[in-house]
């Protein structure tokens, strides 16, 4: 479904020009309304809002219930009675109050999390994990990825390189 968005959106809505995908960031306009000036369909901004609502209602479940794991594996909180509610304060609560305060911050947050935080929680979390289990607590397991210490010392230089390219560019942002 996702792909098939995908290729709508890119594959008939130019970047630039009139009704472009430039313009309608600019205008602060989602990118229906120049699909729906290229397709002249009149529908398809309910079908553009249905597939957004869907989009972001499986996203935010996803997430939520891995974020609920993870503080409940990480905190070492039984998921049981009363403490799956405090679980679940804090999963939610934090976000909820942010929210309110100021709408927006949520999208800045949301450009930090997909570049430095992909980056962080994807790349080198999992990378420092196998260095630990590997070298630090000396446990024997079958490896899955090659090369020992250099492979994991390239990875690391990667995510330094993908962090500093987004940094540069948040500061490029916040700049001009």
């Amino acid at each position: 479904m996702y792909l098939i968005w995908e290729f709508l959106i890119l594959g008939i809505i130019p970047l630039e020009g009139k009704f472009g995908l430039k313009q309608a960031l600019s205008q602060n306009l989602d990118a229906i309304q120049p699909l729906r000036y290229y397709t002249n369909i009149k529908g398809i901004y309910y079908i553009g809002q249905f597939f957004s609502f869907f989009a972001i209602t499986t996203s935010f479940l996803g997430v939520s219930l891995g974020l609920f794991d993870f503080i409940a594996d990480g905190f070492k909180i039984q998921k049981k009675g009363i403490k799956k509610i405090l679980i679940a304060l804090i999963t939610f609560l934090p976000p909820i109050v942010i929210t309110l305060i100021n709408p927006k911050l949520f999208l800045v947050a949301l450009n930090y999390a997909g570049g430095i935080g992909g980056a962080l929680l994807l790349v080198l979390l999992p990378t420092i994990m196998v260095y630990s289990k590997r070298y630090i607590k000396k446990e024997k397991a079958t490896n899955q990825l090659f090369g020992g210490k250099p492979i994991l010392f390239v990875i690391c230089i990667f995510v330094v390189f993908v962090l500093f390219v987004e940094i540069f560019q948040e500061i490029n942002r916040i700049v001009s």
